[in-house]
């Protein structure tokens, strides 16, 4: 099973803090690889707001089945989010989606993050 690249957090608002770091407006003025991506609090308001938006749920992945335990926290999450008023959808993937992503993502974190830090 391959790795993954991206924040952790006790939080949803630490993840908000750590992803307004990341997407500062002034950030690529001191590393050129970083695009000019401001982040959009107003979409994140809207997403905490039940109802706006739908939420995919991915029960378990083909290639790496999910334990019992990880289907009991996912399954609390989903029961959760629908009570919260938030429309909860399953999602399928192939296992050639999930590994395009993957490597879409691992070469982006690759190419514009590590490679230039040296």
């Amino acid at each position: 099973m391959k790795g993954s690249v991206g924040p952790m957090a006790h939080s949803v608002e630490d993840i908000k803090l750590a992803l307004e770091v990341l997407f500062h407006p002034e950030l690529n003025h001191y590393d050129p690889y970083v695009p000019p991506l401001p982040f959009k609090d107003d979409l994140y308001q809207k997403s905490a707001t039940p109802g706006t938006i739908t939420i995919g749920w991915l029960d378990s992945i083909e290639s790496a089945p999910a334990t019992p335990a990880m289907k009991r926290v996912t399954n609390l999450a989903k029961s959760t989010l629908e009570k919260l008023g938030y429309k909860v959808v399953p999602v399928k993937l192939a296992m050639e989606d999930l590994e395009e992503a993957r490597e879409i993502f691992n070469g982006f974190i690759y190419n514009f993050i590590m490679e230039p830090l040296g």
